[in-house]
């Protein structure tokens, strides 16, 4: 059923209780219930069919303090930093990379055009728009992403298949969600093909965390960053990646004459080793090591 057939059912359900209301406690309550009811379904219509060329992606977050539909800024923060780092690096890992160098990430920023589309009560749900045409690309990166993103979503080994880039993405969502004592609903609506749902209860997302974590900080499996460079030493580079994090690349003696050849500002592929240390402050640190850079400009 659709949200449309939904909304006019809920108002002629609300016209019905309100004049068969006698004013008692009960019947102001609930009507004061079914009113933020018809809100709510105004404000998902609204979503659903301000734009037809946009898709979406739901975020239902479900704890006892988030009853009232209110979200903390700092979670709407993270929440959208991680996602727009998830859909980026889910549409990379599907680019042929060296054939579209040039503008190669002004390009997916433009056809993906990630925004804030909503926030509405129940428990606390975002939503993030995308567009759903044809992009420069010659198809729709971030339904490509998202395909790529819901196909993976069954278990840490699929997860694992995304890239680090995207799992440490998704990992950033689960924590966030399970710093909020919240189950998780992630909802992807496009106007050209079926609904797709992913749920995960705390405990579901507590044990994705723990072996998520895990892998993240295994030696044993590359680490590739995306990005532009913004600071070179002969010992490190800073390399600001496609969701505005700064990461350290740590260089060894070997690899030297491939970072003078660098300049600032320069867009590339870093494959790095991931490697264990220990640190005052936590038990320990992850410290990157670069392999290779591929230029891509």
């Amino acid at each position: 059923m659709s949200t449309l057939i939904r909304l006019k059912g809920a108002h002629e359900e609300l016209a019905r209780l309100e004049k068969q209301s006698d004013g008692s406690f009960a019947d102001v309550i609930t009507l004061m219930s079914f009113k933020q009811h018809v809100e709510d379904l105004q404000a998902q219509s609204l979503a659903e069919f301000k734009e037809t060329d946009l898709q979406f992606l739901d975020f239902r977050l479900s704890a006892e303090h988030l009853t009232d539909g209110s979200t903390p800024l700092s979670l709407v923060a993270r929440l959208t930093k991680a996602t727009k780092k998830l859909i980026l690096e889910a549409a990379l890992s599907t680019i042929d990379t060296q054939s579209n160098k040039k503008g190669l990430f002004a390009n997916i920023e433009k056809g993906l055009d990630l925004r804030l589309n909503a926030l509405q009560p129940g428990s606390s749900k975002l939503i993030i728009s995308a567009k759903a045409s044809p992009d420069l690309f010659e198809h729709n990166i971030a339904s490509v992403a998202l395909e790529s993103v819901f196909s993976h979503m069954g278990s840490v080994e699929e997860i694992s298949k995304l890239g680090s880039g995207a799992s440490t993405a998704l990992l950033e969502i689960f924590r966030a969600s399970a710093q909020e004592k919240a189950d998780l609903e992630m909802v992807w609506r496009s106007p050209f093909g079926p609904k797709r749902r992913w749920t995960a209860s705390k405990d579901k997302l507590r044990t994705l965390i723990k072996t998520l974590s895990k892998l993240e900080e295994s030696p044993a499996d590359p680490k590739e960053i995306f990005g532009s460079i913004s600071l070179i030493s002969e010992r490190k580079i800073e390399v600001k990646d496609i969701s505005d994090e700064t990461t350290i690349i740590y260089v060894g003696s070997d690899k030297i004459a491939d970072i003078k050849k660098l300049r600032l500002g320069e867009y590339a592929k870093f494959v790095c080793q991931a490697r264990k240390k220990k640190s005052k402050t936590k038990t320990h640190k992850i410290e990157l090591n670069l392999n290779s850079i591929t230029s891509l400009e």
